[in-house]
Order: structure tokens, then sequence, then C-alpha cells
């Protein structure tokens, strides 16, 4: 920085990050202009960011939210810049984005990490407003692939911001009705960093969602146990595993309509606690007349899959030719968890209260409510 900007220190750069992060330096105002910084091409001046820019969480708590803000401003951040050099660390920047590609590690054996089949891109990011001091940030919109040698996604930025405030309203609900040990808080916050492995200046709003320390269930089935078989693998969900939360995990994806919940949106955690993540094909959002999907649920088809095969249910092929398997997902029935093989009426007190609260409403009041 020279001598006339004010003191700033360089964001750490992950050490598997190649190339490293591009160089933003301190940013300083002009009399009539807007803020004004010297990015990565060192030693020319762009505008990088909007005149109305207001601080790191930006309009996310200083005004309502704009869909146009889920993308970036061609306007103000002119694309030239990242066609130079790199350089090895970022000034001015509020967040330090790491990919998320890293190993895990649960019950003694280590896991691939997850990337996840979306096509935003995924950073973990440290949060103070996360309980667990860091967040995994889905930004959408970015102007190149996230595969070599793949399409550009899509970029609808009011797609975003509707599944946005669904998954906000989910938190809200899970709060609300008793979930939030096994529902991860999300909320919308504007990112200000580079993308470690391409020094592409993120800044515009991304949805972030409360980190989870854990693997899927997904990984968890498929990678191969040294020392443990399918009987092995059983035994030790059965001594791990929060019973408690497997049933409250039944009740939420029922009373949300939850329609994805697949073994990969299931993680398992070292204490034996579980999350449910990626929660937005939920209360009808898509438009598809689903009820319920999901592992915890019978008659479902994510539950049904655990027994036949997707080309069975899809009537690819007749079940007569099909061998039948049972995968180790299926240890998520509800029904194993419980008296009898069932709940009946006996909801947790939370829950009790939020239903009862939820049928003395109108529809326009669970509106308005819950945002939805």
């Amino acid at each position: 920085p020279s001598s006339s900007s004010p003191s700033s220190s360089p964001s750490s750069t992950p050490s598997s990050a190649r190339p490293v992060e591009a160089a933003l330096l301190p940013w300083r105002r002009e009399k009539k202009d807007p803020l004004l910084v010297r990015e990565k091409f060192c030693n020319v001046s762009a505008y990088a960011f909007p005149p109305d820019y207001r601080g790191p969480l930006g309009a996310a708590t200083s005004r309502p939210i704009d869909f146009h803000r889920f993308h970036p401003s061609y306007d103000h951040l002119p694309v030239a810049k990242h066609r130079l050099a790199n350089c090895t660390a970022c000034y001015g920047c509020t967040h330090s984005l790491e990919p998320i590609k890293s190993n895990s590690t649960l019950w003694n054996v280590s896991y691939r990490g997850e990337g996840g089949a979306t096509s935003n891109f995924l950073y973990r990011v440290d949060s103070p407003r996360s309980r667990t001091g860091e967040a995994v940030v889905k930004v959408g919109c970015m102007p190149f692939s996230k595969h070599n040698g793949r399409p550009i996604a899509s970029c609808v930025p009011s797609s975003v911001l509707t599944s946005s405030q669904l998954l906000q309203s989910i938190t809200q609900i899970a709060d609300d009705c008793g979930f939030e040990d096994i529902v991860p808080r999300v909320w919308v916050e504007t990112v200000n960093g580079i993308d470690p492995e391409r020094g592409f200046h993120i800044f515009w709003h991304a949805i972030w969602i409360e980190n989870v320390r854990g693997v899927s269930m997904s990984n968890f089935a498929s990678t191969p146990h040294k020392h443990l078989s399918a009987k092995g693998q059983l035994d030790l969900m059965q001594k791990k595993i929060n019973r408690t939360q497997v049933v409250q995990a039944a009740l939420f994806d029922f009373l949300t309509s939850q329609c994805d919940r697949h073994p990969q949106n299931l993680f398992l955690e070292e204490d034996g606690g579980i999350k449910l993540i990626d929660n937005d094909f939920s209360l009808h959002a898509t438009g598809s007349k689903c009820a319920f999907d999901s592992l915890f649920l019978p008659t479902s088809q994510k539950n049904a899959i655990l027994t036949l095969s997707n080309a069975v249910l899809l009537k690819q092929v007749p079940i007569q030719t099909v061998a039948p398997t049972v995968e180790l997902s299926l240890f998520f029935d509800y029904r194993c968890f419980v008296e009898n093989n069932e709940i009946g009426k006996k909801f947790p007190p939370k829950m009790r209260q939020c239903m009862e609260r939820i049928q003395g409403m109108s529809i326009e009041e669970v509106r308005q409510t819950y945002g939805l």
C-alpha cells in the first residue's frame, strides 16, 4: 500500500490455493468519486464498488434485499482486470474464501471432501453469525464454469432470491418448532473476497449457511472401511447416532414437505448428532405435487430407493429382474427409533406448541410470519 493509503493487513491465503489470491489494495475516497480501489492490475485504478456501498453486510442489514445484488455489477466491476496477473494477498477484503476440498474425519476414519452437485460455487468462510464459527457460502452467477470444459451455469438472480427467502423461512420454522439443533441456520450477506483458485473478486450477495462439521451419509456408506464390514458400520451407527434427532428429522421433513432428503443431504457429526442440509425443495417451492420425499419416511421414493433401485422406481426395468438389496441409509427409517414403530401424536413439546399456534393462524398470517 502507498503511504497515503490506510493501513491494512492482507487476508490469509489458503496454502492449497493455486494461483494465490489477487491483490485488492485498501480503498480510499476521492473528492467527487465513489469508493475507489486499486485492484489487481496493481497500477491502474477502477471503480469496483457501487457508490451506495454501506459496509460488509450492505443491503442485508441496511435496506431491503434487491435480487439484482445476487450477481456482479459489470458497470462497476470491469472484467478486464481479471486477465491480469495474480498477486500474493488480498488487501481490504472482508472475507477470506477457502475452497471446500479438504478431507473430513468421522469416528477415526478419513473421508474425501464433498463439493456437492450444485452449479453454485461453495467456499468456507469464518463467520461470527454461525454457531460453529464457520459458514459455507453459496455463490451464484459466476462468469466462468465451476468445472473445466463445461458450460457456464445460467444466472437467474430472481431465482436465487426466491431460494434464499425460502431457506430463511425454513430456518425460522426450525427455530420456532424445536428443530434448531438439526437444521443449519441460513442468511443472506454480501461477500467481499477473492476466489482463491482464479483470483476473481466477488462482491455481491450470496447465501450463507452454517457450516456442518461432519460427513454425509452418502459419503459414509460409499467409503471403503478397512476395518469395518457393512454390519460393523451398522453396529457403529447404532452406538453413535442420536436416536431422538432421527425422529425429529422425520417430523421436520413431514411438517415442511421436504422432497429431496437423500443420503447426501444428511450429515453425521462426531458426537452422533445429525444435520439436515439443502432444504430448498420444501413447502411445494418447486411447484411439484410432492407431499414429502425423505429417506426418513416410509412410502416415499427416497425411502424406497434404499431397498429398490432407481431403475425399478422409474419403471425402466421389471422389479423381478433386480436382486433385493438394503442400503445402509435405511437405518434412518424413523420406525426403527420409536415404540411400536409409530409416532402417533407423541410430538415434542415445542413442536406441539408450534403446530397449535400455526393452526390458529390464517394462511395470510402464516405467510407474513414466515416470509413465505
